[in-house]
Order: structure tokens, then sequence, then C-alpha cells
């Protein structure tokens, strides 16, 4: 069996158990949305100050709900024992970690799209003219994420207290990714230069190719552990 197909069957699989269930992407959303909604009763700003505090509040919701998504990536394989089933299906590891990941991603992606419908409605914040540019902040700042998060959630998967364990294990090392990910998002909210953008956009694609290489690398290692 080719690799990307084996990679592809992965997704498939985790894609297909999502719609029968139901349970990372809802899960995301209503923690998200609570988020969100919490936010915009506790500050009542101006246009000036809501502008500058907009971004880091998105990313809040956004972080704290792709915790809660993660946490169910490697729970679900390990309490039926579908993990061990991987580990010895002739699978290279990789294309578990890939799989895995990509799967995450989409999950939180689309939760995420609807959090920030809910985020613009509430907070009246405008990035007219520069969607895409948000949209690409988005996909690299979330694919910063849940590289990271798919690596820890299979750490912590057969670990009693995974709940709090993967935001101890996965805040310290993604924390520089959210930070720029969060200016780069305040940039396209100001109506000067998007200097500080293309650099947030320049340290999170460093960012991801790095850290994507080394996870590839030592998931193995982590599966046999």
């Amino acid at each position: 069996m080719a690799y990307w197909e084996q990679v592809f069957n992965i997704i498939k699989k985790d894609i297909t158990i999502e719609l029968r269930a139901k349970e990372a992407v809802s899960a995301m959303l209503v923690f998200g949305l609570m988020v969100i909604v919490v936010f915009s009763f506790a500050f009542n700003l101006g246009t000036r100050e809501q502008i500058e505090i907009a971004p880091g509040l998105l990313w809040i919701a956004f972080t704290f709900a792709g915790i809660l998504g993660l946490n169910h990536s490697f729970a679900a394989e390990y309490e039926n024992h579908c993990l061990q089933g991987m580990m010895l299906a002739p699978v290279p590891r990789s294309a578990v970690y890939i799989g895995k990941l990509t799967g995450n991603f989409i999950f939180m992606f689309l939760a995420e799209l609807i959090m920030l419908g809910f985020f613009i409605w509430l907070f009246d914040v405008r990035f007219t003219g520069r969607w895409h540019l948000l949209v690409l902040t988005m996909i690299l700042g979330t694919l910063a994420f849940a590289i990271i998060g798919t690596m820890f959630s299979a750490v912590a998967s057969g670990i009693r207290m995974r709940e709090f364990l993967l935001p101890i294990l996965q805040f310290p090392v993604v924390l520089p990714a959210i930070i720029f990910a969060v200016e780069a998002t305040a940039d396209l909210l100001e109506e000067d230069t998007l200097a500080g953008f293309f650099d947030g956009i320049k340290f999170l694609s460093a960012f991801n190719i790095i850290f994507f290489t080394l996870c590839v690398l030592l998931f193995e290692y982590i599966l046999e552990d």
C-alpha cells in the first residue's frame, strides 16, 4: 500500500468517527463560543481598545478550544486499544502521525471558522480586504498548534491525568507561535503597513517546518514508549 494512501486511510477513519460521534468539533465549538461570549460581556471597550485586545482574545478562544479537541485525539485510540493495532499494522509511524495531525487540523480549523464568525459579530471587528491574509494566519497558527499538540497528545494518551498534562507540555513549546499569530492578526486590523504581519508569517512558516520535521522523526520512538 502506498505511503500516502495509508495516511489518507487514517484521516478517513478519524473523519468517519467524528461524523458519527461528533465529539471533538462539538466540544471545541461549545467551549470556544462560551469563552467568546464571556469575553464579549467582560470587556466593554471603545473602538480603539477593542481592536487592540480582540486578536489576543480570539487566539485565546482558539487555543483553549484546541486543547479540548486534542485531548480526544489519541485518548479514544488508547482506550479502545486501537493504538496497539496501529503499532502492529505494517504502517510507518510517520504515516500515523501525519494522518492524525491532518485530522486534528481539519477539526480545529472548522471549529475556528465558526468561532470567528461569532467573534466578528460580537466584537464588531473588521478585516475588510484582508480576509485571505487572516485565513493564512489561521492556517499557519492552527497548524503550529496541531503539530505540537498531536505529538504531545500521543505522549499523554496513556496517562490518567492527560487532560492536565497535555497543556502543561504543549503551551511552553507552542507559545511563541501563538504570540506571533496574535501579532499577525493584530496587524491586519491596523490601517498602516503590514510589516509585522509578514514577520509573523515568516516565523510561523519556519516554526511549522522545523517542528513538523522533528515530530515526524521522533514519533516512532514516542509510540514505542
